[in-house]
Parts: C-alpha cells; sequence; structure tokens
C-alpha cells in the first residue's frame, strides 16, 4: 500500500449499480462488507491490494485490519476472482481490481466538486458568515445542476459585529455566536426594528441586572426574548440613554427600581 498521502480520498458509490448490480447476486450479505473494504484498501494503490509491489498481505494481517475472520476474507478474495472481480496481480504479489476506472470519478465531477463544493466556516473574530455551494455527486446528469447559496443579510452583519464589538468591550472576553441562530435571530428583529434603534436597544440590554439575562450570558437569544421589555423600558436617542427618568424606567421594567410606597407619597404631600 502506497503511503496514504498518495491515494483517493474517497470513492464513488453508484447507487443503482450496488441497489441492482450483479454484486448483490454473486456475494453475500458478509462478502459484501469485504468487498467494499477491498476497493478501499485498493485505492490507496491505484487498484491493487498489496503491501507493495514486491510483499502481498498475509491472510491473518489482512483480516487483522479489516476487522474480520480469515475465514472471511479467504473466502470473499476467492469469490471476487471466480467472478472477476479481481484477478493476481501480473508479478503474482497481491491482487488488482478489475474494471478500477468504474470506482473513480469522471474528470468532468472532479473539477465540478472542487470549484462548486464550498463550505468556509469563519470564526466571530472574523465576522463573516458561512457561504454554501453544492452540486449533485453521482452519475452525470445532462446539464442538471442544483446549487443551494445562503447570502448573508449586509445589516445582520453589522448588527452581529457590533454585539460582539460591544461584548468584549464590556465584559472583557468574546462571546459564543451561532452564525446560523443568531443570525436568523437578528434578521428577523430587523424586520420591525432599524439597525441603529436595534443597537441601542442592546446597550440597554447589556445594562440589565435581571438574574434571568446575567445567568444567561446576555446572548442574542435572551436579547431578542427581552426586546419588548427593553422597548418599553427605554428612551430614544443616544442623548437621552444617561437620563435618570429613563433609566428609573428601564430599571421597573427589570424588577429592578423599587417604587415609593403610596403612604410615603401622601405623607409627602400633606406635609408639602
Amino acid at each position: 500500500m502506497k503511503n496514504k498521502d498518495d491515494g483517493q480520498r474517497w470513492i464513488p458509490l453508484w447507487c443503482d449499480k450496488w441497489m441492482f448490480g450483479s454484486t448483490r447476486i454473486e456475494l453475500q450479505h458478509d462478502e459484501r462488507a469485504i468487498w467494499l473494504d477491498l476497493i478501499v484498501l485498493a485505492s490507496k494503490d491505484s487498484g491493487f491490494v498489496r503491501a507493495n509491489p514486491e510483499t502481498e498481505y498475509p491472510i491473518k494481517l489482512l483480516a487483522g485490519m479489516l476487522n474480520a475472520t480469515e475465514e472471511l476474507v479467504e473466502r470473499t478474495i476467492q469469490r471476487c476472482l471466480e467472478t472477476k472481480k479481481i484477478k493476481k496481480a501480473d508479478n503474482g504479489v497481491g491482487y488488482y481490481l478489475l474494471n478500477w476506472q468504474e470506482y473513480q470519478l469522471t474528470e468532468r465531477y472532479k473539477r465540478k466538486f472542487q470549484k462548486n463544493v464550498e463550505d468556509l466556516v469563519h470564526s466571530s473574530q472574523n465576522r463573516s458568515y458561512c457561504s454554501q455551494k453544492v452540486s449533485p455527486i453521482g452519475e452525470e446528469r445532462r446539464g442538471e445542476e442544483r446549487y443551494i447559496e445562503k447570502k448573508a443579510d449586509p445589516e445582520v452583519k453589522l448588527f452581529i459585529d457590533y454585539y460582539y464589538e460591544e461584548f468584549k468591550k464590556r465584559f472583557r472576553a468574546a462571546p459564543i455566536i451561532n452564525g446560523g441562530k443568531d443570525g436568523s435571530l437578528v434578521k428577523e428583529l430587523l424586520g420591525t426594528i432599524g439597525l441603529e434603534e436595534l443597537k441601542r436597544l442592546l446597550g440597554l440590554f447589556f445594562k440589565a441586572e435581571d438574574e434571568f439575562i446575567k445567568d444567561s450570558g446576555y446572548t442574542i437569544g435572551v436579547f431578542k426574548s427581552q426586546i419588548n421589555k427593553l422597548i418599553t423600558g427605554g428612551g430614544h436617542g443616544k442623548d437621552r440613554l444617561h437620563d435618570e427618568r429613563i433609566e428609573k424606567r428601564f430599571r421597573m421594567a427589570f424588577g429592578d427600581y423599587e417604587k415609593p410606597k403610596a403612604e410615603s407619597i401622601e405623607e409627602d404631600s400633606g406635609a408639602s
């Protein structure tokens, strides 16, 4: 077997051929399992099952590699020789899979796979999103292409960037962000609340002393669940964030502000 970096990374398994082809008739269930293992092993050496061009695998060693009994491995190899799935290598060392080319992708699909399968997941530190483009893998279909494209809303990205920076600034640690889940929550909020207003409400959220919010770690999910309290508990505009009356209303919304008792108010009124 060649160095593992020299072989194929994977092989195609044609669904119709596997389910309805001759292999299902020629090999028993346990033999088909070993046959698949032999295909995968051969993919590491251009279709050969051998330790190297001068050395073949002893059955005991091969059985150990495949985690199978020696009897099963010997029986499968013999059956594959009889059905002309494999042949003895020309130099007598090891075996070679006949029709090896059928177990490779065509050059066209190799190029398509290389070009279209993209799964670029960036960490929140890089402040980017996942974009996928997937094409079908299988027998060539005449001109058929399917794509799944996910494009990030620019305002969603701007808000999550802002959330990330504000969180770090306030708590001196980076938050854990689930791009898909949190992105969907922010997108829903932006459907009814403008970006700047949502940023303002986030500022109020980070100031909250509510135990539920603190225990939950000030996540975007909890931010969305508390949005109505934030809307009714805060003023509008950057200059009013530090207004004492607005701060009191905010605390009342989260249960942190104790109203004066009615008796005290009446006594104060009488005294005046």
